[in-house]
């Protein structure tokens, strides 16, 4: 878990003026895409490579009723609190993407987009490619990597009544929830000033430094109630 922080840091560092501020506990989650969830006896035929090929297709189904078969028990709905709370987030950038576009320009949009803060997200990360399995007992990891980018990350599961489950480990806490959830607010609130006129468009020559600045102001307060991430035992 550590290590995906320390991943996403580097990534936010290289990707977007305001992600040198972040450093952000990673979540994670699992889900059925579409239907029904499956039991956890369904489960428990499957392996834990199966299993995290289960997670890695369910983030972008957004199913988040089948979380509960997929990771340890008493761990879903902060998880789940979480993932919303970053759905929040990646939809309010989404929309003030959408008024720059057509505002300026789909490259300014892009310079400006914050949507990377909340997409890595371990095994839930855009480019994922599952590699080994290795189980000893109860234990399982999976091995994956996010990009191409090596060295591998790992996620851990755990067998709990003959099914494995995904040990999301530490990280969860209701103040990443409320941190993303205020900093969508802030994204929000940007845009709707800036449609209402009530901000000033700034002119095309310095239009991307000036909307990097409000974006700056908007999600500091979000920014500020970020837990630390956990620490590496």
């Amino acid at each position: 878990m550590a290590s995906c922080t320390r991943r996403l840091a580097t990534r936010m560092r290289t990707t977007a003026p305001i992600a040198t501020m972040l450093m952000l506990a990673s979540a994670l989650a699992g889900c059925e895409p579409g239907g029904a969830p499956r039991t956890a006896g369904a489960a428990s035929a499957e392996s834990p490579k199966s299993v995290v090929a289960r997670l890695v297709a369910a983030r972008g189904s957004r199913n988040y009723a089948a979380l509960d078969a997929l990771v340890l028990p008493g761990r879903a709905s902060e998880i789940v609190e979480v993932l919303l709370a970053m759905d929040e987030f990646i939809a309010a950038d989404a929309q003030l993407a959408e008024f720059l576009r057509d505002e300026y320009s789909p490259a300014l949009a892009a310079a400006v987009s914050q949507s990377q803060l909340a997409g890595a997200l371990d095994v839930f990360s855009r480019g994922v490619e599952l590699l080994d399995e290795h189980v000893k007992e109860n234990a399982a990891t999976v091995a994956f990597t996010i990009d191409g980018a090596l060295p591998a990350e790992r996620a851990a599961l755990r067998r709990v009544d003959g099914a494995w489950r995904y040990d999301p480990g530490p990280g969860y806490s209701p103040d990443l929830a409320r941190a993303f959830s205020r900093m969508a607010r802030g994204l929000r609130s940007l845009h709707d000033d800036l449609r209402s006129g009530r901000v000033a468009r700034p002119p095309p020559a310095v239009a991307a430094d000036r909307i990097i600045e409000e974006i700056r102001a908007r999600l500091l307060p979000g920014l500020r109630m970020l837990p630390p991430p956990p620490e590496v035992k």
